[in-house]
């Protein structure tokens, strides 16, 4: 972790330059303000008016400013099941006294999440110039939520990686806490970029069962602290290519744990559509991994012989990431973001006879153009449709071994996203351009 001490300063300044904890109350004592004696919720069938109202922040009894009820009604509509929140103030028992009244619009219970990319890469690099290759990609899933009491929610998906099983509870301890478990069983697969010599590759194939607790805590109107940890275990097969040589690794027992630390400021008016508002996420993370391998099969001889290695590695990482929103009239808006990562790599096989020790940096920023072609101009609508353009540069590093590579790339990006009562459905392309790669 000595690597990562130079970003623990950032992490703090970036939460102490952030808002004291306070009452959304008491923002601003200039703005007018008005005296909620009740809250009501209507249009929510399966919703508990609970859970809506503990997570707007608000408590009947006190006075708040227009800005204060806008950004509760903001919260509100981050609930991942509710596609649209309108409100209004009512008239009280007497004069100066109002009714909060906040109007839901539900998802369906049953859902779906899909989205189909298609990736063209152009590699300009001195490496390997002018090579190009076209990728087509899609992730897929359905769900169903069923609603437990007046603050939980239990949920079941099923899509292309795999089935979980969890439970949320709002409010959790009559404290605005958020409390997340799930149990998945994966089936997960990542491939490596190979060495500048192509001598080098990996791939990864196998199920896993994941274990997964996250935690939010709202530490003031605008900011939130999540805790994020999973155990995962999983039975897999690895393959490597060394040489020319391929080899397949049974890796039966192999165990990863994590834990994620993130301190989030969000502004935002929208999760899946915003248009204005900031966002600012500070995060610290760190993995131990430990496995076994049992066997290996060789394409040269077509032959499986039995072996006895153990692998133990750990990586963290550190990183901050801010986007701000720019709105252009009711149907177009800007955003600008970046993000900075530094991380740390140690793996280790059978004591010392494999030591890999690694360092890696990457910056990332973007810009982005959105036009909403439906649903912009409703508080609740049913459906909503957005194009979304933009142009993204990524530069990294990492060391290895004595060894430092280098890469960066520019790319452009357009995506259609349609969301309605049912879910949510992206249609993308991205273009990529590899400006250096050593």
């Amino acid at each position: 972790m000595r690597h990562l001490a130079f970003l623990l300063p950032l992490l703090l300044a970036t939460s102490l330059a952030a808002e004291p904890p306070i009452d959304v109350a008491k923002k601003d004592d200039t703005a007018p303000s008005f005296h909620i004696e009740g809250i009501v919720v209507e249009g929510n069938r399966h919703v508990s008016s609970e859970i809506v109202v503990a997570e707007s922040l608000l408590k009947a009894g006190t006075s708040y400013t227009e800005d204060d009820l806008r950004e509760a009604i903001y919260r509100i509509k981050r609930l991942p099941f509710l596609l649209g929140i309108d409100f209004e103030l009512r008239k009280g028992s007497e004069r100066g006294r109002y009714v909060l009244v906040i109007a839901v619009l539900e998802t369906t219970r049953f859902f779906y999440a899909a989205d189909l990319r298609t990736t063209s890469a152009l590699d300009s690099s001195d490496l390997r110039p002018y090579e190009s290759s076209t990728d087509f990609s899609g992730d897929f899933l359905v769900g169903y939520r069923y609603f437990v009491g007046r603050q939980g929610i239990l949920y079941l998906t099923a899509g292309d990686i795999g089935t979980q099983l969890g439970y949320s509870s709002y409010n959790f301890l009559n404290r605005n806490v958020f409390l997340d478990m799930s149990l998945a069983r994966a089936t997960f697969c990542c491939q490596s970029d190979p060495s500048p010599d192509e001598t080098i590759r990996f791939t990864r194939n196998d199920t896993s069962v994941v274990l997964r607790l996250t935690v939010g805590i709202p530490r003031s109107a605008r900011q939130l602290w999540r805790i994020d940890a999973f155990h995962r275990r999983s039975d897999g097969l690895l393959h490597q290519t060394l040489n020319g040589v391929n080899l397949f690794i049974d890796e039966p027992d192999a165990r990863e744990t994590q834990l994620q630390v993130s301190w989030i400021y969000d502004t935002t008016d929208d999760p899946v559509f915003p248009s204005r508002g900031d966002e600012l996420v500070a995060t610290a993370r760190v993995l131990r991994q430990n496995g076994r391998a049992t066997s290996v099969f060789s394409l040269i001889d077509f032959e499986r012989f039995e072996i006895d290695r153990e692998s133990s590695g750990w990586s963290g990482s550190a990183s901050l990431f801010g986007r701000r929103y720019y709105p252009i009239g009711h149907r177009q808006s800007l955003a600008a973001s970046f993000r900075v990562l530094a991380g740390h790599f140690e793996h280790e096989i059978d004591g010392n006879v494999v030591e890999i020790d690694s360092d890696s940096w990457n910056v990332q920023a973007s810009f982005r153009h959105a036009v909403d072609l439906m649903g912009a101009k409703r508080s609740r609508p049913q459906r909503r449709l957005r194009w979304e353009n933009g142009v993204e540069y990524t530069y990294s590093e990492a060391s290895a071994t004595g060894r430092t590579t280098v890469d960066s790339s520019a790319s452009f990006r357009s995506e259609l996203i349609y969301r309605s009562r049912w879910g949510v459905f992206r249609l993308g392309f991205r273009l990529v351009d590899i400006l250096e790669r050593t």
